[in-house]
């Protein structure tokens, strides 16, 4: 069995001029635990274009670092809103792991490095405070203290959000490219499943999923259970993200299926124990790889994924029942 090492690419925000430092030492901590940096060093000059290199990276990344120092940064005319926090919503949204090192309050910075535009000083406040109620956080008070706080928060980040990951080329002896190591593990797990007779339809499946409690570093698991659904309505689910968005990571398919079970479960669980749910990457695939045997879905890399001409005709006879794009 193949295990080589893995690294992560991580992504670092922040706005730049005022936290290079902070930078550096976030990066050279990411490159001493093996992983690979990433961030605003990369990308072409400030323009729309620009938008749309970030949101990709971002995508590409396996976890993400906010640096929140003492400014918010140039504000984007479309949205309203700095690219750092516009960054930290895309994350959100993507589901990419993360956590945010905010400078702390007793902190007396330098007048060049905090706001004066009472704008851009309630945008800051208010970022933040989202910040601070929505997920995981710690704060620093200074670039060593940054730098010593990253490594066990990362750490911890990875343990608790295992990631696809990269591995060197040169680990994968056995075979003579990466593509090809997918492409054989792909068809060996079609194959597996073509033996038997494939269920689909209005046939049964008993999703599993953990239920925890709590978020961030108090999250707790609480217990192990089971929810009844048949094939057709899990592939729906996915089928709609694909349809509207045209592409769907794994990542994003267990979002969308913990999501929608966790609405059919919300009202049983006590709002102030913040219950969530959370369902294993490896039967995510699993269930993807059912639909590719079914010629519902295919994919090119085993990451992202996307509908077939028959995935599409068997997703548009139910559209109705499903809804529109939102």
């Amino acid at each position: 069995m193949i295990s080589p090492n893995k690294r992560y690419q991580i992504f670092i925000s922040s706005t730049f001029t005022d936290l290079k430092e902070e930078r550096a030492e976030v990066t050279q901590a990411i490159l001493e635990l093996g992983h690979m940096p990433y961030g605003m060093e990369a990308f072409p000059a400030a323009n729309e274009t620009q938008w749309e290199w970030i949101k990709k990276a971002i995508e590409e990344s396996d976890y993400y670092i906010a640096i929140i120092g003492g400014k918010y940064g140039s504000i984007n005319a479309k949205t309203g809103r700095s690219y750092t926090e516009m960054e930290y919503n895309y994350a959100n949204e993507k589901g990419i792991p993360s956590i945010a090192f905010i400078v702390d309050d007793s902190i007396d910075l330098p007048k060049s490095k905090i706001e004066t535009d009472p704008e851009k000083i309630k945008k800051l406040a208010d970022f933040k405070k989202y910040i601070e109620d929505s997920r995981l956080r710690k704060s620093y008070t200074s670039k060593d203290d940054l730098k010593a706080k990253v490594y066990p928060s990362l750490l911890q980040l990875i343990r608790q959000y295992p990631r696809e990951g990269w591995v060197r080329a040169n680990s994968l002896k056995e075979y003579t490219s990466n593509s090809e190591v997918l492409k054989l593990l792909k068809e060996n797990q079609i194959l597996k499943k073509s033996n038997q007779a494939l269920a689909q339809g209005d046939e049964p499946v008993l999703v599993e999923y953990t239920i925890i409690k709590g978020w961030g570093w108090n999250e707790m698991r609480y217990k192990e259970a089971t929810f009844p659904m048949t094939w057709d309505k899990l592939f729906f689910y996915v089928a709609e993200k694909m349809y509207c968005e045209g592409r769907l990571s794994v990542s994003d398919a267990q979002k969308t299926i913990e999501d929608k079970i966790f609405q059919m479960l919300e009202d049983k669980f006590p709002v102030e124990d913040r219950f969530h749910i959370q369902l294993e990457r490896g039967a995510i695939k699993d269930y993807l790889l059912q639909f590719e045997a079914l010629r519902y879905v295919t994919s090119s890399n085993s990451e992202y994924w996307e509908l077939t001409k028959s995935g599409r005709k068997h997703y548009i006879a139910h559209k109705a029942v499903m809804g529109p794009c939102k």
